[in-house]
């Protein structure tokens, strides 16, 4: 652990960190965020704890470090003067304050492991390394890549992976290359193949030949030779798997599955998983709503009563606000025209905007005279006198009345019935 300084990660929303080592002044303490200073930050009233303006982002590498006055001296002794005890303690803690720093300094760097007698770089990665010369200098990885592993390099490497399973079941038969060796009439034999024998001793074959015996590509070779993933190859290279990695592989299954894999169709595709879903698509599966759906796409046609009932919905939504069926006379959504069946009553109703009327059956012929009429002998002229009968007429054109008078009983009684 180090006296003098101390390190965080940020995690961009934590701003306040703690001062854990003890320090002269507050001059003397340094912060950095990724090796650059800053000053963007406040001391609590203690003094054991910083806060910064903003949180530190994300991953970055907060370092809070004490640096004592290494140029000048802070306490200076003069001949014959008084020796203080501050003067003393001065002057010890910048001494004692220099040999902490010194020694965390010492130990932050690359250690001698007396050990194994081997360099320590404690996991840490080491950086502007200068490119090797000497047979022993370290190699970086800019070197590497740009001196052996180039990118054409790779790609003869990708080209050998195809047949590295031929490569591999020639090593497990070298038994069979021994015996082969030592048959003078297989011998023979393939001394009978010498055009094809000298197909490979072409230029172009020699100097493919060649790459493959390089020393790299040996080693590669070497990795795709062991038991693991010969296994595996031979998993990979049965019939079936060939097969459907070639059902697979065709543009019109690569683009589906591009599409399937799609954020929004993952996320609809758990959506459709849960046991909820699962179990009512089980439902609308079976057999008889299946066979009601058909029933019901059937019906929907151009010429059918569900398209019918479509494009006169307007009038379907009339006819249901202005007829209805209850056990009492409805007292909202009322207009006039409206008709009710009550069901109690077993009467049809209609409603005439203040008051809902039954609708009855009668032939008789009645005369209604409204309350407000002004029309002069209106009523009077409904009725017509007979016989030893006079009819007078009182109110004449507003709430009128008539008064029957008859000069000979027998003739009334006839007239009235």
């Amino acid at each position: 652990m180090a006296n003098s300084f101390i390190r965080y990660t940020g995690n961009g929303s934590t701003d306040t960190y703690a001062v854990s080592f003890p320090y002269r002044s507050q001059s003397d303490i340094t912060v950095t965020i990724d090796g650059v200073a800053t000053t963007a930050f406040t001391w609590n009233g203690a003094g054991t704890q910083i806060t910064f303006t903003s949180p530190p982002g994300n991953l970055t590498s907060i370092q809070i470090k004490r640096t004592t006055s290494q140029t000048s001296r802070l306490v200076d002794y003069a001949a014959g003067s008084v020796l203080t005890e501050n003067d003393l303690d001065t002057d010890s803690t910048q001494a004692f304050y220099m040999g902490q720093e010194a020694v965390d300094e010492a130990n932050d760097r690359i250690i001698f492991d007396i050990a194994d007698f081997n360099w320590d770089a404690q996991s840490k990665r080491i950086k502007n390394v200068a490119d090797p010369t000497a047979l022993q200098d370290a190699v970086t990885k800019n070197y590497l890549e740009n001196t052996y592993l180039t990118s054409a390099v790779i790609a003869n490497i990708n080209t050998l992976a195809p047949i590295s399973a031929n490569i591999t079941t020639v090593a497990g038969i070298s038994s069979d290359v021994t015996a082969v060796a030592g048959d003078a009439t297989d011998i023979g034999v393939v001394a009978g193949k010498a055009t094809e024998i000298g197909r490979l001793g072409t230029a172009d074959a020699v100097t493919d030949m060649n790459t493959l015996g390089t020393a790299d590509i040996v080693t590669d070779m070497n990795l795709l030779a062991t038991s693991a993933n010969v296994t595996a190859m031979g998993l990979l290279g049965t019939s079936a798997n060939v097969t459907a990695m070639g059902l697979l592989g065709t543009s019109a299954v690569i683009t589906d599955l591009d599409l399937l894999g799609t954020s929004a169709v993952v996320t609809d595709m758990d959506l459709l998983a849960t046991s909820g879903n699962v179990t009512n698509m089980d439902t609308l599966g079976a057999s008889g709503v299946v066979a009601n759906i058909a029933t019901v796409a059937g019906q929907i046609t151009p010429t059918n009563n569900i398209a019918t009932v479509a494009t006169n919905i307007a009038d379907v939504n009339t006819f249901a606000n202005r007829y209805r069926i209850a056990s009492s006379d409805p007292a909202s959504s009322l207009d006039e025209g409206d008709l009710v069946y009550n069901t109690t009553s077993n009467a049809l109703k209609y409603y005439d905007g203040s008051s809902w009327n039954a609708i009855t059956a009668d032939t008789d012929v009645k005369a209604g005279v409204s309350s407000n009429d002004t029309t002069p002998d209106y009523l009077l002229n409904k009725f017509t006198a007979g016989t030893a009968i006079t009819i007078v007429e009182t109110n004449d054109g507003g709430d009128e009345t008539l008064t029957i008078n008859a000069t000979d009983p027998t003739a009334l009684a006839i007239a009235l019935g």
